[in-house]
């Protein structure tokens, strides 16, 4: 159940940081995204 939960909880921030990424293009702002990006695979590893 725990594992379900916690995986559940990944793909939403996976999401999540897919779609600020988006609007960071969007904005000339890639940095931010690159430091999301780093953010979730530090969680999920």
């Amino acid at each position: 159940m725990r594992f379900t939960i916690r995986s559940y909880a990944t793909t939403l921030a996976l999401l999540i940081a897919i779609i600020a990424g988006t609007q960071a293009e969007a904005t000339a702002d890639s940095s931010q995204y690159e430091v999301a990006i780093l953010k979730v695979s530090s969680t999920v590893s």
